[in-house]
């Protein structure tokens, strides 16, 4: 179960990776005053671009409404961070339907800040959870894991802050330089919870 547990969630992330530089590179490319005109109204003339998001948001969807479904049916398979994680995923592939429906003209970077903000929502509500769980029953959590979910409150905060930052959108290639540090920080974050997973087995 747990090696089905930890491919599920090396899959989930390189499918986000692989949506991530997608949107990267689109909207770095369009950042050039070119936008993505679509033909009509139906998907059936709509641009790749539109096509691609509708049919992400829709995965997204699919994605959690699972997640929903065998919590109801079977109890709490999937944790209540998991769910958070998917719903904020759902906000952020409708932000980006929205950025190729409008042919480009919004700001790709508002979208990226908007999951920065997804993240630090889960970082600061762990460390929440850990504190309630210590209040009941003391030293369930080390204080060595309170630290770290602290210190990663204070990443994911930090984070937005520096994707505020002017330096980080100044160019298309400050901009993608700033989203591939992001990916990089995730990747080994997941990497060190996938090792950590494996060797519990």
């Amino acid at each position: 179960m747990r090696a089905k547990s930890i491919f599920a969630i090396l899959c989930f992330a390189t499918a986000c990776l692989v949506a991530t530089l997608f949107f990267t590179s689109s909207g770095t490319a369009q950042t050039g005053g070119q936008p993505n005109p679509d033909s009509g109204n139906s998907p059936a003339s709509e641009n790749i671009f539109v096509r691609y998001a509708r049919a992400y948001l829709e995965l997204a969807k699919a994605d959690l409404e699972i997640a929903l479904d065998v919590n109801r049916r079977i109890g709490a398979t999937y944790p209540q961070t998991t769910v958070q994680r998917l719903r904020n995923h759902v906000e952020v592939a409708e932000a980006k339907l929205q950025y190729e429906l409008a042919g480009g003209k919004n700001n790709l970077h508002d979208i990226h800040l908007r999951e920065l903000e997804g993240a630090r929502k889960l970082a600061e509500g762990k460390l929440a959870n850990a504190i309630r769980v210590n209040q009941r029953l003391a030293g369930t959590i080390s204080a060595l894991e309170i630290q770290q979910l602290r210190l990663a409150a204070e990443v994911a905060r930090l984070a937005i802050a520096r994707g505020r930052d002017p330096t980080a959108v100044r160019t298309p290639h400050a901009h993608l330089q700033w989203q591939l540090d992001q990916m990089r920080n995730a990747l080994l974050r997941l990497q060190i919870r996938t090792d950590k997973l494996a060797a519990s087995q």
